[in-house]
């Protein structure tokens, strides 16, 4: 009976360790999304990043504080990120291509994971 038990909760044990590190991931994957908007004038969804329940949405203006975000993959995977203010900036350089999935697919959720690990 004794061993039983111990068999049982050895069994536990394993199966904690191994379904734990998956635990993480998907956290890490959920707080590191790339979502789906779908509040365009056209209706059609657009890709946005979201973080800590912010939407990063790459070359257009954010309707609350008129600040724009850039967000450019280079050929090595490195990323370039660039802010202004509208409002004290409001010149072409405020007004930013969508370009930003080039090269590297999820960009925008590898700016999430960069944020993450700078905080």
């Amino acid at each position: 009976m004794k061993l039983i038990a111990i068999a049982i909760c050895c069994l536990f044990l394993i199966l904690i360790f191994i379904s734990f590190p998956t635990v993480i991931s998907s956290t890490f994957t959920i707080i590191n999304s790339v979502g789906k908007d779908c509040e365009t004038d056209t209706g059609e969804c657009i890709e946005v990043c979201e973080f800590e329940d912010i939407k990063l949405l790459p070359g257009t203006a954010d309707a609350n504080n008129t600040k724009c975000l850039a967000i450019f993959c280079g050929d090595d995977y490195t990323l370039t990120v660039h802010t202004c203010n509208q409002e004290e900036d409001p010149t072409m350089s405020c007004k930013f291509s969508h370009n930003y999935k080039k090269p590297y697919p999820d960009c925008c959720n590898q700016f999430c994971q960069s944020i993450t690990q700078l905080d």
